[in-house]
């Protein structure tokens, strides 16, 4: 009888552990919660860090909004990585832009380092499903090339989970974003994860809250000790300053092997509907028609006089994509703006990234496109 009654107490110590874990993970979420670090407005400038774990955190301040939100897509760019401040870069100009002129909105920077049109597909439908009025998206010449794209890279891979709910999604997922079946488990695991655990969603929030700063914990923590005790300060330095580069014709000033290595992105761009740059643009449009959204495309500012100097590419093939583009987006019912030329070649910081001073003229040649559309939505 004895043996019997050890594993009962046993199965009885292991049942309260396992309902003591779940208690203690329960407040652990809750007290996450009581924080209120997903109502960080300012996030939404997006961080300097290469990382898309502010991506669901994006998606929910969308939800609680009641102005109305433009979500804005892009790469590097768009971004503002490096060259820039988050709160100077174009997207967010433009939502002070329209607040000086007494038009309530919000303004999301959903672009990210690497992002191509497969994130722009992801990411504008997930922005639609949760009620974003206008999507802006970038059309750019070096990202329907294989070199330009990082590898041949459509998307970056978690980004598929906002697909998830497209009838054609198996399909999608092996054949066109090429992402295997052992892949999306991985994913789908950490991403529903993310939605039902609060902490596991909100761990860099947490950070931020905790520090002050973005990224890693470790990392801000230290960053921002070494910020308020003495003897820490030499051994913190910022990576990058935006100043050093909100100079003139800052592009000058990389080298040769710099220019040259940009030169080969635009090598093996081809220019046929049949590309799979071509299909999904096509499928963000097919996507935008049939939920009713509002999508503005552009192609994006390019430096004549860099072109001009190390020969990136012809202008003619530009040409004949933005014919191509053009052809796309119209046959859905979209515009298409061109901001090939709308920005000074000496704001530039390489051939097609743009300083401080260079967002300030990307935002004032792309703000009226964005007015004429809030302004025709009832």
């Amino acid at each position: 009888m004895k043996a019997p009654l050890v594993e009962y107490v046993k199965s009885i110590r292991l049942r309260y552990a396992f309902l003591t874990t779940l208690a203690l993970l329960l407040i652990f979420d809750v007290a996450v919660r009581a924080l209120n670090v997903q109502n960080k407005p300012n996030l939404t400038l997006r961080n300097e860090q290469r990382s898309d774990a502010y991506n669901d955190y994006f998606f929910r301040q969308m939800r609680l909004t009641d102005r109305p939100v433009i979500a804005f897509m892009g790469a590097s760019i768009v971004q503002g990585f490096v060259n820039t401040r988050p709160e100077n870069a174009m997207p967010m100009l433009i939502q002070e832009m329209l607040d000086e002129q007494g038009i309530a909105n919000r303004c999301f920077n959903m672009a990210l380092i690497g992002n191509n049109l497969g994130d722009h597909l992801a990411l504008s439908s997930e922005s639609i499903r949760n009620g974003a009025d206008l999507v802006v998206i970038p059309l750019h010449f070096k990202l329907f090339s294989g070199r330009g794209t990082l590898n041949r890279m459509i998307m970056h891979k978690d980004n598929i989970f906002y697909l998830r709910g497209r009838k054609d999604f198996r399909k999608l997922r092996r054949k066109v974003f090429k992402i295997t079946d052992d892949q999306w488990s991985d994913i789908k695991i950490r991403k529903n994860l993310e939605l039902i655990w609060a902490f596991y969603r909100q761990r860099n929030l947490l950070s931020l809250w905790a520090t002050g700063r973005t990224g890693p914990f470790p990392n801000a923590l230290f960053m921002s000790l070494g910020r308020k005790i003495r003897f820490l300060q030499p051994l913190v330095k910022e990576p990058h300053d935006p100043k050093k580069w909100n100079t003139d014709n800052h592009w000058k000033k990389k080298s040769k092997l710099y220019h040259e290595s940009n030169r080969s992105t635009y090598e093996d761009i081809n220019l046929d509907f049949d590309n799979i740059h071509f299909q999904t643009l096509d499928m963000i449009c097919a996507m935008g028609r049939e939920k009713k959204a509002k999508l503005l495309f552009y192609l994006i500012p390019l430096n004549r006089s860099a072109n001009e100097q190390f020969h990136y590419f012809d202008w003619e093939k530009h040409a004949l994509f933005k014919q191509m583009t053009q052809e796309i987006t119209e046959k859905y019912g979209y515009e298409s703006m061109d901001l090939t030329d709308a920005v000074d070649n000496r704001h530039f910081t390489d051939g097609d990234h743009l300083n401080m001073r260079g967002h300030e003229e990307f935002a004032q040649a792309l703000l009226p496109g964005v007015q004429k559309i809030l302004a025709a939505k009832p």
